[in-house]
C-alpha cells in the first residue's frame, strides 16, 4: 500500500509535469554529476568538480542557457566522449569512490586547512595536527571519533549476520546503500550524512553485544573464584 501511494501521489505526477513541460519523464542534472566526477580526480582532460567551471565549460562549447535540459544532454555527451577515449579512468574513479565511501580518507572529512594536505610522512601529519589546539580538536573528532564509529558500525552488522538477525541487517543495509548511488557521479559527504545516521544502530548494537560479552566473561570470572 505504501509503495502504491509512493507511485500514485509522487512518480506519476512527477513524470507527467516532466513530460508536460519538458518532454521527458525523468530530468535532472545527470550529465553534470558525471562529467563532474571525472574532475574529481587528476585527469588528462582538465575536467574540474566545479560547478562555476562546469557552467563556464558547457556555454563556451555549446552556448547553451543553464539549467535546461539540453544544457544537461550537452554535458552528458562530453562525459561520453571523454569516457571512450579512457573507459578505465572512469572505473577506477568508481574504485576510489567505493573505498572513500567505506572509510572517509582524512582530506576529505577535514577542516580546510587539514595537516593531512601536503607532503611529509604520515608521522609529520599527526605532529602537524598537534601544532594548535584547534587542530588538535579537529584531529580527534574527524579522525578518531568518526573512524571508531564506522567501525563499530561495521561490527554491528557483523554481528546482526552472526545473530542471524536478517530482517533488521537487511533494512539497515539497505538504508545504507543508499550512499552508493554517488558511486557514478562523485563524492560529497555532505550528500552522504542522511545515510551515515544508520550507523548509530549498529553501533549501539556493537556496543551492547560487547558489553553482555564482557559481562559473561565477568560473571563466570566470579563464579570459578566462588568455587
Amino acid at each position: 500500500m505504501v509503495c502504491l501511494t509512493n507511485f500514485l501521489f509522487f512518480w506519476v505526477p512527477f513524470w507527467a509535469h516532466n513530460k508536460i513541460f519538458y518532454d521527458r519523464y525523468v530530468v535532472g542534472p545527470a550529465g553534470q554529476d558525471l562529467l563532474e566526477g571525472l574532475g574529481e580526480f587528476e585527469n588528462k582532460w582538465g575536467f574540474k568538480l566545479d560547478d562555476v567551471w562546469f557552467g563556464a565549460y558547457i556555454r563556451s562549447k555549446y552556448g547553451l542557457r543553464d539549467g535546461t535540459p539540453a544544457f544537461d544532454d550537452a554535458a552528458k555527451k562530453e562525459f561520453w566522449k571523454a569516457y571512450w577515449q579512457d573507459p578505465f579512468f572512469y572505473w577506477t574513479c568508481i574504485a576510489k569512490r567505493s573505498s572513500m565511501l567505506i572509510l572517509p580518507p582524512l582530506y576529505a572529512i577535514y577542516m580546510k586547512d587539514s595537516p593531512f594536505r601536503g607532503d611529509g610522512s604520515y608521522f609529520e601529519k599527526i605532529k602537524r595536527a598537534f601544532s594548535s589546539r584547534a587542530l588538535l580538536w579537529d584531529f580527534f573528532v574527524r579522525h578518531v571519533y568518526v573512524r571508531l564509529f564506522l567501525l563499530l558500525g561495521y561490527l554491528g552488522a557483523i554481528l546482526l549476520l552472526v545473530r542471524r538477525k536478517y530482517f533488521a541487517l537487511a533494512i539497515i543495509l539497505s538504508i545504507i546503500a543508499g550512499g552508493f548511488g554517488k558511486l557514478p557521479s562523485h563524492i560529497e559527504y555532505r550528500y552522504l550524512i542522511p545515510f551515515y545516521w544508520i550507523f548509530a544502530l549498529l553501533v549501539g548494537f556493537a556496543i551492547a553485544e560487547i558489553y553482555r560479552a564482557l559481562k559473561q566473561r565477568l560473571i563466570n570470572a566470579l563464579g570459578q573464584i566462588d568455587h
